[in-house]
């Protein structure tokens, strides 16, 4: 895991969402890199990496009763692509979208359906 000992190497730590469960979505940059995480309150706290998120703006904004998180990854060629992440599972949603270069997932049912803004290819 990336992101294992960010307390203590971490340059950067923020929160975006809690969940009715108590968890929280946020993200930290750990060797200049951003990474999302989750951190589960059952029986004590545990850190789930949600991997590379990219640069600024890209990261998680929203986690939902069923520990699906929605948001955002900034690509190496500058856009930015709408995100799911579940147990483990990254997926990017801006390839069936509109056909533009940017995209954003703000929330996500337990169903999978998410709700956000993508850009129109004109």
């Amino acid at each position: 895991m990336a992101i294992r000992n960010f307390r203590r190497s971490s340059t950067f730590t923020g929160a975006t969402a809690i969940d009715p469960r108590g968890e929280i979505l946020g993200r930290c940059i750990v060797g200049g890199v951003s990474q999302g995480f989750l951190l589960s309150s059952r029986g004590g706290y545990t850190v789930t990496d949600l991997g590379v998120v990219g640069g600024t703006p890209g990261q998680a904004f929203f986690v939902n009763q069923n520990g699906l998180a929605s948001g955002a990854g900034a690509s190496s060629n500058k856009t930015q692509h709408a995100l799911l992440w579940y147990k483990g599972l990254q997926t990017d949603l801006s390839q069936p979208g509109l056909g533009g270069k940017n995209s954003v997932a703000f929330s996500a049912r337990a169903t999978g359906e998410a709700v956000g803004e993508a850009e129109a290819r004109l």
